[in-house]
């Protein structure tokens, strides 16, 4: 029963109001598109174990359980798993159809059926009460106390009132009501088609109704002197005098109302049938996000209740919802967009927020109306890249094919037509301290200045390829990220930043300057932070960051919120720097994904524009279901333990309840113990710790999902079984919850009993113990020959190996030795020849002969005679063949990876390595120009091995094939890949990567 309601304020809806809302989809005018009124829904039906969709009445007991009426019985819930009750399974039902439930003072439960009378639930123990029988097999359709302690039931025979154990019906009332309550004035209210009011004394008060004489559906005391009553299209409101009689009657229009309830803010929730669940304060009707998810039968609303956690909960013909206060919102179709997949977004001061959909265009949202504006609106393109606000109140936005247009007062200008600009993709738009607007894009970055472009720095142009961010500095440095580095320029200077062990190819996403510091995210290598000149890698504190990191802000209270793709983690910043000085090794990261209601979204990175810090804190990211709105204020999670109870005790299938020391018969082979934490938020959070006496030396910790564990052959005695919980990893409970119960033995596990048999037994060991002795005396000898035959075995062993481990090294050596003599032949016929193409073709030659040298050398120093390491041997291959192309303006970088190739896969591969950084040295540099080649060999978890060598050079030549090449370099790495029955896969833009893959043998 709903009896705690609070005062809704006036209600008098304007008539243009209640038109909006008789509408199929109420009307919900969205004054503040960023309003934080988002609700969090979950929902239950079959599929999540109720036995019937069409759910009915609900409530939460004092001891924390949700019970639900349905068609097939009542169902009990503890936020993991339902337990039904019904005719199948409990004999107390006589029918199954559950019309009200009521908990008394006492704590015990009252169940009207359907034509099936009244059910008591006490001490886990369905009933019916002998003094209940005039209600046998006629349906209940409302129960509740009054302040003296007498239960009232409402029935078709009329309303039965009892006082301890006796009962008998209420005479005079002018009907027989459907449903009723006990006000704060303790005054007793029942519900027909109208309202009749009992007094503590007892006298009878017809207080009217509706003059059609249909039966209401619900009353609701919103205060001492008002009563809310609804019917299917209206509202009244009795105005009650002190005496409990009706001053005057307010009616008022609201579409397909059938139940009410109190919020804790003054308002009502109305629930509908057909429309879902509206909310009531003031003149307003709305319907907040997360209310609208419900679908079809879903939005016929049954009974309402509010639970202990702030939750919302709702029956209705589509099965069980549960609506929480989130910290998030979600701006999406609900609000008009009809693309959801958002790229960047951008909220400006006069309080229009603008939503890139990609290709799809931008919306522009102001004062509850959604445009969708495109190129033929004056946009720069279809896909809006960037948008930024500058200090003057001007929009800019930058778009896919290079175009930028600045609006303001409804005027566009396009200023991708200025001098200097080189039309390419925009990346990122910012402004400095000193207004200029600096525009980074493939080409590079630009400063608009004088009514030109200019492009910055003038010195090292080729770092800045690609700036897909920018963020200046207060105090005057400008930060940028191209092609996966964090740069700062400082007037002229530019200084890159890089953690040594960190992948580049990774890339920079995100960004935030914090008081000289700076923290920046990677697309799959974590979090990083530049303290002065140094960049430390934020895995080494906590590993779990990101690792795809798109966004990082910091909130109100210290706290950084960084935007891992698919979930958001808060941590203490203070914590953080911290555990960097060694401080505090510890720190506390709360995630916030699925658990949290963030299920489905994807937050979605295009540039810095794909999340926003407001003035107020709030923080807008773009997703794949629209924009999310956080509020950080509003997040963090209650650490309170949840309640813990036990259930019950099954043995060998007989159970047995808790309210009594169970004794169980000698012999129990099986104990169940079930219970469970009642925890509906988020209760995938929940942890369980148990521990029987006698049988569990520790605690045993498990997930939330436990809710009964089993002891196989316990033995006897006494046992105590405790149980705990713990949420959101905070202290267990204080009082775990217990139980004490006893296994009999068998005759022969008594004392005396036992006494004898160990005597019995003594005398057996003690004549087996001479038997056995005597035999392990002849198996010793045994053992110790053949011991010391085997010895001699394995030294002749031994011998044999060391003569051939030395022989192989030797062979190894002279393969090796006689490869450098070619070598030095080849080296004096090139002194000898001046054919400068026949010196070219004999010194390729020779790198190839040293390469195979290289790993018969590399095999003579290993222990291991049957593998080389191939780190090793690349390290040494790079080193020969750069100091023979004597390449001084390109830098190298070897991936240090462990990979370990038997020999008939090393060779080749080893050959392969050889031609690809001899052809990327000699062709990918032209002129001396400088440059990078990366070479690299990793292993998957499938063994695959993955040859690489990658370089930023000019690249190959538009339309060359090197599968079809008639070089013989390119012969040869085709026929070695085919030997080793690998692929090879080339790429270009920028320069060239050429990648081997072949299986390990």
């Amino acid at each position: 029963m709903m009896l705690n309601c609070r005062p809704a304020g006036g209600l008098l809806l304007s008539f243009g109001v209640a038109l909006a809302l008789a509408s199929a989809q109420p009307a919900t005018a969205q004054h503040d598109i960023l309003s934080n009124d988002g609700f969090v829904m979950t929902h239950w039906g079959t599929k999540e174990g109720l036995p019937s969709n069409d759910a009915g009445p609900i409530i939460q007991s004092r001891e924390g359980y949700v019970w639900i009426g349905t068609g097939f019985g009542i169902v009990r819930f503890d936020g993991v798993r339902f337990t039904s009750f019904n005719s199948k399974n409990t004999p107390a039902f006589v029918a199954n159809e559950v019309r009200t439930i009521h908990e008394d003072a006492t704590g015990r439960l009252w169940i009207g059926l359907h034509n099936g009378g009244v059910l008591l639930y006490e001490n886990n123990t369905f009933s019916s009460p002998a003094f209940l029988s005039p209600l046998a097999f006629t349906t209940v359709t409302s129960i509740f106390s009054d302040s003296l302690g007498s239960l009232y039931f409402c029935g078709r025979t009329g309303v039965f009132r009892v006082r301890d154990t006796s009962g008998s019906f209420i005479q005079g009332l002018p009907e027989h009501p459907a449903f009723g309550f006990t006000g704060s004035d303790s005054r007793v209210y029942l519900i027909g088609s109208s309202i009749v009011q009992i007094t503590p004394d007892g006298s009878i008060h017809n207080l009217g109704g509706y003059p059609d004489r249909i039966s209401i559906p619900h009353v609701i005391q919103e205060s001492d002197q008002t009563l809310l009553a609804v019917k299917s299209g209206e509202l009244r409101r009795f105005y009650l005098r002190p005496d409990g009689s009706v001053d005057r009657v307010e009616s008022f229009r609201t579409p397909g109302a059938t139940r009410l309830l109190a919020d804790d803010n003054d308002g009502v929730f109305v629930g509908t049938q057909g429309y879902g669940i509206l909310h009531l304060k003031g003149t307003r009707f709305t319907q907040p996000h997360g209310l609208r998810a419900m679908q079809g039968a879903g939005r016929t609303v049954h009974s309402f209740m509010l639970d202990t956690e702030g939750g919302l909960w709702a029956t209705t013909g589509g099965g069980v919802y549960r609506f929480i206060k989130s910290f998030f919102s979600v701006i999406g179709h609900d609000t008009g967009l009809e693309n959801d997949y958002t790229w960047n977004i951008h909220y400006q001061k006069d309080g229009t927020l603008w939503v890139g959909v990609g290709m799809g265009g931008t919306y522009r949202l102001k004062d509850g109306k959604v445009v969708l504006l495109t190129m033929n609106d004056g946009m720069p393109d279809d896909h809006v890249t960037e948008m930024i606000e500058s200090s003057d109140g001007r929009m800019w936005f930058g778009g896919v094919n290079g175009n930028i247009v600045t609006l303001k007062n409804g005027v566009r200008k396009r200023i991708d037509n200025l001098p200097g600009y080189r039309r390419a993709r925009v990346l990122s738009i910012a402004e400095d301290s000193q207004r200029r607007i600096w525009i980074g894009t493939r080409n590079g970055l630009h400063a608009l200045q004088d009514g030109s472009f200019l492009p910055y720095p003038k010195t090292h142009p080729q770092d800045m390829v690609s700036v897909r961010n920018i963020i200046p500095d207060p105090n005057g440095d400008l930060w940028c990220v191209s092609s996966g580095r964090v740069t700062r320029l400082r007037n002229d200077s530019v200084t890159t930043f890089a953690e040594r062990e960190e992948r580049m190819f990774y890339g920079t996403t995100a960004v935030m300057l914090d008081s000289g510091r700076v923290w920046y995210g990677t697309y799959g290598g974590g979090l990083y932070l530049i303290r002065g000149d140094s960049v430390i890698r934020m895995q080494r504190v906590y590993e779990g960051f990101g690792p795809r990191i798109i966004a990082i802000h910091e909130d109100r209270q210290g706290f950084l919120w960084i935007n891992a793709e698919r979930e958001l983690q808060r941590v203490r910043k203070a914590d953080l720097l911290a555990a960097v000085d060694a401080q505090e090794p510890h720190v506390n990261v709360e995630v916030y994904n699925d658990l949290d209601g963030l299920a489905n979204i994807e937050f979605n990175n295009a540039s810095l524009s794909s999340a926003q810090q407001l003035e107020d804190g709030r923080l807008l990211y773009a997703s794949t279901t629209g924009v999310i709105v956080v509020n950080p204020d509003a997040a963090g999670r209650s650490i309170t333990p949840p309640p813990v109870m036990i259930e019950g005790i099954v043995a060998d299938g007989t159970f047995y309840g808790t309210h009594a020391m169970p004794q169980l018969p000698p012999g129990t082979a099986r104990v169940d113990i079930q219970f469970t934490a009642l925890r509906f938020q988020s209760p995938g959070r929940v942890q369980i710790s148990y521990q029987l006496s006698g049988v569990d030396k520790d605690w045993i910790v498990s997930d939330g999902s436990t809710r009964s564990i089993t002891y196989a052959n316990p033995g006897y005695g006494e046992f105590t079984f405790l149980v705990a919980a713990s949420a959101n990893g905070g202290p267990w409970s204080p009082d775990p919850a217990r139980i004490t119960f006893t296994i009999a033995p068998h005759f022969y596990q008594r004392p005396l009993v036992q006494i004898g048999s160990v005597f019995a037994l003594a005398a057996l060991l003690f004549v087996g113990h001479r038997i056995r002795t005597a035999r392990i005396l002849r198996r010793t000898r045994a053992l110790e020959e053949e011991i010391h035959r085997r010895r001699k075995a394995e030294e002749e062993l031994r011998r044999s190996l060391d003569e051939k481990t030395v022989l192989l090294k030797e062979i190894h050596h002279r393969v090796k030795n006689n490869m450098q003599v070619i070598s030095s032949l080849i080296s004096l016929q090139m002194g000898n020849s001046s054919d400068p193409l026949l010196r070219e073709t004999l010194k390729e030659s020779q790198s190839r002969i040293r390469s195979m040298a290289l790993v018969h050398e590399t095999l003579y120093r290993s222990n291991n005679l049957a593998a080389i390491n191939f780190r090793e041997y690349i390290r040494l291959l790079v080193s020969q063949v750069t100091h023979a192309n004597l390449k001084r303006n390109v830098r190298v970088v070897v991936e240090e990876t462990d990979v370990t190739l038997p020999l008939d896969q090393a060779v080749p591969a080893g050959l392969i390595m050889n031609e690809l950084y001899s052809n990327a040295l000699k062709h990918a540099f032209p002129d001396g120009e400088e440059g990078v080649v990366t070479v690299a060999a990793r292993k998957d978890n499938n063994g695959t091995v993955e040859l690489v060598v990658a370089d930023t050079g000019v690249g190959m030549p538009a339309g060359a094939d090197p599968k079809k090449a008639a070089t013989l370099g390119f012969h040869l790495i085709n026929s070695l890949t085919e030997q080793i029955g690998g692929t090879l896969t080339i790429t270009r833009d920028p320069g060239t990567t050429v990648t081997v893959r072949f299986p390990s043998a």
